[in-house]
């Protein structure tokens, strides 16, 4: 079954999926933005929040597109054959790492926060996330933890006041700027908001504040904020764009102090040659121009901006060939 799998995988390198639209009581304005942005997207529901690349999270499946795996979904794939897949150290019965959606807001979501210890489960590392502004409206922001100013007290004190907002970090939406939301951290998108996010298989967040300034329901009570919230680590989450000109192929590390993993933005002017080594998959996302990926086997594959293509981690080397030059593409590893 291994070595049939291994061929059947060479025959489709790379693997493209669905678009998985998942409904949102926030969703809608990504519509827009999203037609803007990436005009081949099918977007007839008006209330789209989530546009799932990469998923394998119960009954929420990533199903490939095209070739003989056409139809499997990646959690069959991980099943089969989790080293080739995902790399040297998974094992099938483990959901694939990762999960990569576009995120678009019509309205803002709540103010919320990965706890830093989550009930239940101990590798708190599940809920990381990497925001990546693709397109915001003019007056689109993003709330990224608790301003330096502000101590664990004044906050608490203030954890009933409609005007808790005021005490978060408020960022303008700006396309090209990413964010690292750690566990502990509070955050919440804005209205406006086209994102691409990044995030390990996690729990829920707990919302702290609706979006509309009100109290949950039920409200959360003092001591699971305390254990939630690290009031401690108030380094600033947003990691901004470059747009200065390129002459040569640019890495620009985006996430690299992450134990789960790393995103780096490629910047291409000509070819780019890489290599899955075995060790972890590569998730590749153009950002702005449409990419050519050739394979060691022969195999060829076309890749729209907005869309990404999952680079097993077995299958050795590869190219990277852009359309128009420059183009810009992420690039997602295990770390």
């Amino acid at each position: 079954m291994r070595k049939q799998f291994e061929v059947m995988l060479q025959e489709i390198y790379p693997l493209t999926f669905v678009s998985l639209q998942e409904p949102q009581p926030w969703g809608g304005v990504g519509n827009s933005l999203l037609q803007e942005q990436y005009p081949h997207k099918n977007t007839n529901a008006t209330n789209v929040g989530n546009y799932w690349h990469i998923v394998d999270d119960g009954t929420r499946q990533s199903v490939v597109d095209s070739g003989s795996l056409a139809g499997r979904t990646l959690r069959q794939l991980v099943e089969e054959d989790p080293v080739t897949l995902v790399g040297s150290r998974h094992q099938a019965h483990q959901p694939f790492p990762l999960q990569l959606r576009l995120a678009g807001t019509a309205q803002p979501l709540p103010l919320s926060v990965y706890p830093l210890k989550p009930p239940g489960v101990s590798d708190t590392g599940t809920n990381t996330q990497m925001w990546y502004i693709l397109a915001a409206e003019a007056d689109a922001s993003v709330s990224v933890g608790i301003q330096q100013r502000y101590t664990q007290q004044q906050f608490l004190s203030r954890i009933d006041s409609l005007n808790l907002g005021e005490l978060v970090q408020g960022f303008r939406a700006q396309p090209g700027d990413a964010y690292f939301v750690i566990p502990g951290r509070i955050h919440a998108l804005g209205a406006g908001v086209l994102a691409l996010i990044v995030q390990c298989n996690d729990t829920m967040p707990l919302t702290i504040r609706e979006a509309d300034g009100s109290l949950p329901d039920p409200p959360l009570d003092r001591q699971t904020i305390l254990e939630s919230i690290d009031f401690q680590n108030r380094t600033v989450s947003r990691i901004r764009g470059e747009s200065s000109d390129i002459t040569l192929n640019r890495k620009v590390p985006l996430i690299t102090h992450c134990t789960e993993f790393i995103v780096d933005e490629i910047r291409l002017i000509e070819d780019m040659h890489d290599r899955a080594d075995g060790t972890t998959f590569h998730l590749l996302t153009p950002l702005d121009q449409p990419v050519s990926i050739s394979c060691a086997n022969g195999a060829i594959c076309d890749v729209e901006p907005g869309r990404t293509a999952l680079i097993p981690a077995g299958l050795g080397y590869y190219s990277i060939r852009p359309s128009a030059p420059p183009a810009r593409l992420l690039r997602t590893v295990l770390n």
